[in-house]
């Protein structure tokens, strides 16, 4: 370890993978290797943000998700403004050579497949790692500047940008970050205009293209932004990612067509994109079209069955047209072939309910609580539906019946929450020391009812409870900033009923 041309103990990793003991095993040997400096991510769109949000030295990820697709996660890394050649090791369990091949021609540096050794992993990861700390002395300071740029160092990277350009002074990558940093520091002008200069002599530097495209989005230049994304897709039509993001501002434009063009374009690429198939769903029903609106709608829940945005998008766009039925058909038949899928009912029920067919809505949702007597939701829904029939020992029984099936304590927030909305007290009160005598975890009754108490103007119970909250650990700002008000008011409260001493 010693000989590495890397520290493991500063090298940051992110882990992606939906199977607990997965990333658990794969933390287990970077924490072997040294590298105690790992984030992990469950779901796609946590992978998604991360990447987005944050710096890593080395990307391990699955390559499939259920709620989004791996292949796209390779394609957004190699596609960042800076830090796109962070070093990618793709894990998968399906031993499909055209998946692994498309994985690498996507930009991951190395694959390993499930199941796998411990030694395996570890040895594919010195490897990606000590190949990327062993560059030339330009990679080297064009890396250095790209970490202070992420930082917002903008004057120490732009020094070692023009310690580049004196070395070589044909650079595009260099010329590119010079760009980056007016775009980054609000040089909005200068930006577009150095974007534009770099264009021009570097035609094939296709990250010239996407900045310059997102500054336009960011102004509200939609016409200049698709034409510089049309540029850059000239020159790499397979940019799945960008085709998509064409395709979105045509939306945007009302070009419908166009926008479907590129979704198809995109769908060729990756025929299981979520937003692709989304996208053509909302085209294709801007143009009236609802069969084939529907048709990829369907598409994506098939994929992605715990997604329930094209179920609701279909309610949406058939009661834009006033086909309530059409909708009501196509859940009937997804909840008659997925009768597992409990979020179907929940969108039945809401559409019933919105046409006023109350006895069928709450009948839904009866049965959503049948199949799976946990589904928070379905309660949830059920109560508000009680709410606003002003019903509130109705909707307080529904958690009632959710408490006593789950002996989940969490139920005694919503009924207070019931009660704190219908301005009833005393019951939310009854509610909480409910929850309370239930649950060991008082934080955030505490804070409910000290709301209680303060909205009955028990002020110096109110502030009590504050104490005792922060004796706990838990101080809300909110909270903090009431407490030193309401400390004056007691004092002061107490100070008043004090007797008097006589002048004598």
């Amino acid at each position: 370890m010693d000989q590495l041309p890397f520290k493991p103990s500063e090298i940051r990793v992110l882990v992606g993978d939906e199977h607990d003991l997965m990333r658990k095993s794969i933390e287990r040997v970077l924490e072997r290797i040294g590298v105690v400096q790992y984030v992990d991510a469950h779901h796609g769109r946590d992978v998604r943000r991360m990447i987005q949000a944050e710096a890593f030295d080395l990307y391990i990820l699955d390559l499939y998700y259920s709620d989004t697709d791996g292949f796209d996660i390779l394609q957004m890394i190699r596609n960042k403004d800076i830090q796109s050649d962070t070093p990618i090791i793709a894990i998968t369990g399906e031993a499909n050579r055209d998946d692994i091949v498309k994985a690498i021609d996507l930009g991951a540096n190395d694959y390993l497949l499930k199941p796998f050794q411990p030694e395996e992993l570890e040895k594919k990861i010195i490897t990606v790692l000590t190949q990327y700390h062993s560059p030339g002395p330009v990679v080297k300071l064009i890396r250095k500047a790209e970490q202070l740029i992420h930082s917002g160092d903008y004057a120490p990277a732009l020094s070692i940008i023009e310690k580049i350009l004196q070395r070589k002074a044909d650079h595009p990558t260099a010329e590119y970050l010079k760009a980056l940093i007016l775009y980054k520091d609000s040089q909005v002008d200068l930006a577009i205009a150095k974007l534009q200069a770099n264009i021009k002599k570097y035609p094939e530097y296709l990250k010239n293209y996407k900045t310059l495209s997102d500054l336009y989005i960011e102004q509200g230049r939609q016409e200049e932004a698709v034409d510089a994304l049309t540029k850059e897709l000239e020159a790499n039509p397979k940019q799945l990612l960008r085709q998509i993001k064409v395709a979105n501002i045509h939306l945007k434009l009302g070009q419908n067509m166009k926008a479907i063009e590129h979704l198809r374009l995109a769908l060729l690429e990756n025929n299981k994109n979520p937003e692709a198939l989304y996208g053509m769903g909302v085209a294709y029903a801007k143009e009236n079209n609802l069969e084939k609106s529907i048709y990829y709608f369907k598409r994506l829940r098939r994929q992605y069955p715990d997604n329930s945005k094209p179920l609701e998008a279909i309610v949406k766009f058939c009661q834009a047209i006033h086909k309530e039925k059409l909708a009501e058909m196509v859940l009937r038949d997804e909840k008659k072939g997925h009768p597992q899928r409990v979020d179907t009912y929940r969108i039945l029920a809401k559409l019933y309910l919105s046409e006023g067919k109350e006895e069928e809505g709450l009948a839904t949702l009866e049965e959503a609580v049948q199949k799976n007597p946990s589904n928070l939701s379905a309660y949830q829904m059920l109560a508000k539906h009680f709410v606003d029939q002003g019903e509130l020992d109705s909707a307080s029984g529904v958690f009632d019946r959710y408490i006593a099936i789950t002996k989940d304590h969490e139920g005694y927030l919503y009924q207070t929450e019931i009660y704190l909305q219908a301005k009833n007290y005393a019951q939310a009160i009854s509610a909480i020391h409910n929850g309370m005598a239930a649950s060991s975890d008082h934080g955030k009754l505490l804070k409910l009812l000290c709301i209680c108490t303060l909205k009955t103007q028990q002020l110096a119970k109110g502030y009590f409870i504050q104490k005792r909250m922060f004796k706990l650990g838990h101080k809300d700002p909110t909270i903090v900033a009431k407490h030193r008000e309401l400390k004056n008011l007691v004092i002061n409260r107490r100070e008043s009923r004090r007797p008097k001493k006589s002048a004598s």
